[in-house]
């Protein structure tokens, strides 16, 4: 898949990547949108559903409720230490060139994301994720919390739903993020 990313302002940090052959990938609070990472929390909800479901006491599962919500409170410290080099599946579109390509200055680098993927990196592990838009934040539940020590998704549904959904008024940005187990080069 090919995709891009919007450079302009800093062309010689942008120069020296190109002529290095590396990536920025950048930490979540460094990133444009105040709204990034932001979560609702339905795991109360839930557990209390079950709860009623299975007649079973909300006490009796408290303690695996607060063993849960530690868990989240890890694997948000853990995001937080993740690098995310953010490009476009758009190369023409007027309001990227206008906000990451110094308004209309810089330039746009083509990836094959498929060629990236199969490269040595710095980074230990590295996995895309299509971002989603959406009226409301993402939303952590049981099936995230059961990603997180599922084999298969390796947490990849957690990861989705904590840096993978953007609001509506994003989506015109088309975005593909390539996630990375650090940030920096």
């Amino acid at each position: 898949m090919l995709v891009y990313k919007y450079r302009g302002g800093a062309f010689d940090r942008d120069l020296a990547s190109l002529k290095q052959d590396y990536f920025w990938a950048a930490n979540v609070d460094s990133l444009n949108d105040p709204c990034e990472a932001t979560f609702s929390n339905s795991l109360a909800t839930e557990l209390s559903s079950i709860s009623k479901l299975f007649n079973v006491r909300i006490e009796e599962i408290a303690n695996e409720f607060e063993r849960v919500l530690k868990s989240v409170d890890e694997f948000t410290n853990l995001i937080n230490k993740l690098g995310i080099f953010s490009l476009s599946k758009n190369y023409d579109h007027q309001l990227l060139w206008a906000h990451y390509a110094d308004s209309h200055r810089g330039f746009c680098i083509e990836y094959d994301l498929d060629i990236i993927k199969k490269q040595q990196h710095s980074f230990a592990s590295h996995y895309t994720i299509d971002i989603g838009y959406s009226d409301s934040p993402g939303s952590i539940g049981l099936d995230q919390m059961l990603s997180l020590t599922s084999k298969k998704d390796k947490g990849l549904s957690f990861i989705q739903a904590m840096i993978g959904t953007k609001s509506l008024s994003w989506n015109y940005e088309e975005e593909v993020r390539l996630i990375t187990d650090n940030f920096g080069k």
